[in-house]
């Protein structure tokens, strides 16, 4: 072999699966499917005169985030994995359900710890082929009172707020959060008591 170019030729560069899962070449920690729990809050508002609005829940994505930077979305966030789990590995369950995730993220997000009961919305999954995706697991909870519940901001959402339900529907959320928010509505449509005639829900 020539030394010359042996010199000229770069050495190896080892990879691990930290170089690559859960990084900007690829944000998922496992291949194929990475559950999350997501949690659709509704809040009406009923005052004494017999007033009443609905809120949704939203948090604003931080704008360091690899996907989906700087956008509203609805609270939630991944099922923890096992946790001799390893990245690069596919994922296996650990001591938290979809479920109890959804709660734990909504809490972390916002500050707030739902009261409602909650119900089961869909669970969304699409690989198309890819190596990895997430299973997504929706749920929704509601609520009433005079005022509103008060929330606070965390380092993953700089912004948390209950908007008005009208102006949410209007808006472009994270991901694929505008369909969730409109299944949710649909599960609860009986307690939000909106008219299904309601042009700006005229997909129910």
């Amino acid at each position: 072999m020539n030394p010359l170019l042996a010199e000229k030729t770069p050495p190896a560069v080892a990879t691990t699966p930290e170089d690559y899962w859960g990084t900007k070449k690829q944000p998922y920690f496992f291949p194929g499917a990475n559950p999350t729990g997501d949690l659709v809050a509704f809040f009406k508002t009923v005052h004494k005169y017999g007033n009443t609005a609905l809120f949704v829940l939203l948090a604003k994505r931080d704008a360091k985030n690899l996907r989906e930077p700087d956008k509203w979305a609805i609270p939630g966030g991944f099922v923890e994995a096992a946790s001799d789990c390893q990245r690069g590995q596919p994922w296996r369950a650990g001591c938290q359900t979809p479920e109890e995730t959804a709660l734990r993220e909504l809490e972390e997000e916002t500050g707030y710890q739902a009261k409602g009961a909650i119900h089961p919305v869909c669970v969304y999954e699409n690989p198309n082929g890819k190596e990895a995706w997430t299973r997504q697991y929706v749920f929704t909870t509601f609520d009433e009172g005079e005022t509103l519940p008060p929330l606070r901001t965390s380092e993953e959402t700089p912004q948390v707020a209950w908007l008005p339900l009208s102006d949410a529907l209007g808006m472009q959320l994270a991901f694929n959060h505008n369909d969730f928010l409109r299944k949710a509505i649909g599960t609860q449509i009986r307690k939000l008591k909106i008219d299904p005639c309601d042009r700006q829900i005229e997909y129910l």
